[in-house]
């Protein structure tokens, strides 16, 4: 009996899923902003850590910049990439909406893989950081 060919992104594990989403999700991002980016992105890792998804989610939507959105939107997709179940988009804040009606162990779920997401983002930005030689934190 043959196994079925599986996609390419069913073959990669979660962090290599991440890895993909974020650094291709870094590509789209403004020229001048990586600085910025990184403050966010390192930031919001340590929120989601300490205080959890819907703490970092809210600290994102309290800085409302084209940066924050942009690090907000990457973490969607990073999401959407473990979280098939994640729902569509919708108006500003759905997505910590979503994450506050989750039950107890969807939530623990959820903020354990944005923490991972933060990361591998965090990982992008200083990747591209030190190849443009910005400098900034981590550097």
């Amino acid at each position: 009996m043959a196994t079925p060919v599986k996609s390419r992104s069913q073959r990669l594990a979660r962090s290599q899923r991440l890895a993909l989403v974020a650094y291709h999700s870094l590509g789209a991002l403004e020229e001048g902003k990586l600085k910025e980016y990184l403050s966010i992105v390192s930031d919001l890792g340590a929120t989601i850590l300490r205080d959890g998804l819907c703490a970092g989610l809210a600290e994102l939507q309290r800085r409302d910049g084209d940066v924050a959105r942009s690090v907000q939107k990457h973490l969607e997709c990073c999401l959407r990439e473990v979280l098939p179940e994640l729902p569509a988009p919708g108006e500003r804040g759905w997505l910590l909406r979503w994450a506050a009606g989750l039950e107890v162990a969807e939530y623990m779920t959820a903020t354990r893989l944005g923490i991972e997401a933060a990361e591998w983002l965090k990982r992008a930005a200083q990747g591209l950081n030190r190849k443009a030689g910005e400098g900034g934190p981590d550097a």
